[in-house]
């Protein structure tokens, strides 16, 4: 499994910017295998979502980088995606192997050890574990750090550290244990969003 140390999380939000595609299709090409494109999309219709899926899977292909659905296993089998993300309220690891087999690469996103235990015996790839540092994005929750990704490290694979990371935090991360990072604002929000990319995964690929 070739997993992808940086995962650029993109939100309804973020899908909907006019340039979405095309810092997309940037980013591919300057990251290469070390970007996967995460489509975290809530409320945008199930058909835009598809049509995106497919155009990210395009470049995706081109370059040896990755597309990741969230929670959709049949956008990710329709798209030829190269892994669906499952949290908490998605289907149960087990049911979802039954139903895409080695077609998917399967990552499960966790908060502790102990839940990271759980996904690993029920079949998970990777994990995503967060929240690492403080984010607006989830208000009221104590960040575990980088010790969160030292525990989570004892339950033997591959982990994609999330929450308030950014190219000065990245480092960091890594050392503490984990594979890569998934960001948003620290891409999404940025001036130019290739250009953060690219900086991004050069820290996490020295």
């Amino acid at each position: 499994m070739s997993l992808p140390r940086l995962h650029a999380v993109a939100t309804d939000a973020v899908a909907r910017q006019l340039a979405f595609l095309e810092h997309c299709t940037e980013m591919q090409d300057r990251c290469g295998a070390d970007l996967a494109i995460h489509l975290r999309l809530r409320d945008t219709p199930i058909r835009r979502m598809l049509e995106l899926a497919e155009l990210l899977e395009q470049g995706a292909a081109e370059t040896e980088g990755w597309l990741v659905i969230n929670g959709r296993v049949d956008v990710a089998l329709a798209s030829g995606a190269d892994a669906v993300q499952l949290g908490a309220d998605a289907l149960p690891i087990a049911a979802v192997r039954s139903i895409v087999g080695d077609a998917l690469t399967i990552g499960a996103s966790v908060h502790d050890l102990r839940t990271a235990d759980s996904r690993r015996r029920e079949g998970a790839d990777y994990l995503v574990v967060g929240t690492v540092f403080s984010t607006p994005t989830h208000l009221g929750v104590v960040p575990g750090g980088h010790a969160l990704i030292s525990a989570v490290s004892d339950a033997g694979l591959p982990i994609i550290a999330i929450g308030g990371i950014d190219r000065q935090t990245a480092a960091g991360v890594r050392a503490a244990g984990a594979h890569g990072v998934a960001v948003i604002r620290a891409i999404w929000d940025a001036a130019e969003p290739a250009a953060a990319a690219e900086e991004i995964c050069a820290t996490l690929t020295r």
